[in-house]
C-alpha cells in the first residue's frame, strides 16, 4: 500500500476485495484489480522514567491508541520515599512539562518524573562504579535518595549483567544524614571472569576471560 494513502496515526488493518471490507483479499493478484484498504488507529508505547520512584501496580497504562486520551499518574500512583511527585516532563532535563496524552498525539511517548523533597527530609547520593577492562572504574549510575535528618542510611547494590558488587578501598557503604552536609555513598562492581578452555587439535589451554 503506498504510504501516501495512509494518514498519520493510522495503519493497515487488512486488504479486501469489496468497498465494505468484508471479503479479505487472499492469494496473489495476477491482473488489474481494485483493492480496498481497511485502516485502524495505530497503537504507541508509553514509558515512565520514575527517577528512583515507583508506580502503583494498579496503574497499568503502558500504551495508547491514536484518537484516545491518557491521564498521567498522579501523586498517589507515582511515589518515592520522602518525596512528593511535582509533575511529569517530556524530557530528561525536566524543562517541558506534560499533563497527559491528547487525542491528536502521535508516536511513542516517554515521561520523566520530577520530585519535590518532603519537609524534614535530607537528600543523599548513591554512586555506582563499574570496572573497565583496564581495571579502572567509571561512574555508571547515580541514585538520588532521601531519608529523615539524622537517619543512618546504607547503599543498596544494583544488579548489572556481567558484574558483581565487590569491596573496594574507595567504597562508602553507609553514613548518617545531617542537614546542610552532603553525603555520597559509593559502591563498586568488578567484571565477572569466566574460565574458557581452548582446544586446537590435541592441545588445549585454559584462560580467564573478563566479561
Amino acid at each position: 500500500v503506498p504510504a501516501t494513502l495512509i494518514p498519520e496515526g493510522k495503519e493497515v488493518e487488512g486488504l479486501y476485495t469489496d468497498a465494505g471490507c468484508t471479503s479479505a483479499l487472499t492469494g496473489t493478484v495476477t491482473g488489474a484489480t481494485s483493492v480496498y484498504v481497511k485502516l485502524q488507529n495505530k497503537t504507541y508505547t508509553i514509558t515512565f522514567e520514575l527517577n528512583g520512584g515507583t508506580l502503583d501496580a494498579n496503574y497499568t497504562t503502558n500504551s495508547y491508541t491514536y484518537g484516545s486520551t491518557v491521564t498521567l499518574p498522579d501523586a498517589t500512583e507515582a511515589t518515592k520515599s520522602n518525596y512528593t511527585l511535582e509533575g511529569w516532563y517530556e524530557d530528561a532535563e525536566l524543562t517541558t512539562s506534560a499533563t497527559g496524552i491528547a487525542a491528536t498525539d502521535l508516536g511513542n511517548k516517554t515521561f520523566y518524573a520530577k520530585w519535590t523533597l518532603n519537609a524534614g527530609a535530607v537528600e543523599y547520593l548513591v554512586q555506582h562504579y563499574k570496572q573497565e577492562l583496564d581495571g579502572s572504574y567509571t561512574l555508571a549510575d547515580t541514585d538520588v535518595l532521601a531519608d529523615t535528618d539524622g537517619a543512618n542510611v546504607t547503599a543498596v547494590a544494583k544488579t548489572y549483567t556481567g558484574f558483581t558488587q565487590t569491596a573496594n578501598d574507595s567504597e562508602v557503604t553507609n553514613g548518617t544524614l545531617e542537614s546542610g552536609t552532603d553525603l555520597i555513598l559509593k559502591l563498586y562492581y568488578d567484571r565477572d571472569e569466566y574460565s574458557v578452555t581452548f582446544h586446537v587439535g590435541e592441545n588445549s589451554d585454559t584462560a580467564d576471560i573478563a566479561y
